[in-house]
């Protein structure tokens, strides 16, 4: 049981956040990221990398979650075992341009979190690429991108809608 207590308690002795903005560092990367991590550390959002946590203390982030913005990804992985009323209240998912699929939007509602997708700029070459069909356009799914900080805010206002359950 001790070894469990340690396993789950955060490695610096800080209490878990619980408004983070789930960030990536080998792939997937946002190119403004100075930009949005000021932008969410005005709103009490702190930045962290899954890969800086054990699985067992990943899952109870997001079960203590309330507001989690995240980059696409299997760091959000854990929301799969969140039930209903014990994960995050809100998810903002940061989607590159090539990626089309609603996988965290499921998860999202079968725990009753409120979720909204920001999809990244679209870059010049992508739209050659549309028309070559000899190349798959999943060629980027990797590729870094930029999140329009107006896109973002954007998606705040709306989510705070969604998720009150008594709108004005």
């Amino acid at each position: 049981q001790e070894v469990l207590a340690r396993t789950l308690a955060a490695a610096d002795g800080r209490p878990l956040p619980k408004k983070f903005f789930l960030a990536r560092r080998d792939t997937r990367r946002l190119e403004n990221a100075a930009e949005i991590e000021a932008w969410l550390a005005a709103r009490r959002f702190e930045t962290i990398y899954a890969e800086d946590y054990p699985v067992p203390l990943q899952m109870r982030l997001f079960q203590e979650a309330e507001e989690i913005v995240a980059i696409h990804g299997a760091g959000l992985a854990p929301m799969l075992y969140c039930g209903p009323g014990h994960g995050p209240k809100k998810l903002i998912e940061l989607q590159p341009v090539p990626i089309m699929t609603d996988v965290y939007r499921d998860m999202a509602t079968q725990v009753g979190c409120a979720w909204i997708g920001v999809r990244g700029q679209i870059r010049p070459e992508y739209i050659k690429g549309l028309y070559d069909l000899e190349t798959s356009f999943t060629s980027h799914v990797y590729d870094d991108f930029t999140i329009d900080p107006a896109s973002l805010e954007l998606a705040f206002d709306l989510i705070e809608t969604e998720a009150d359950p008594n709108p004005r």
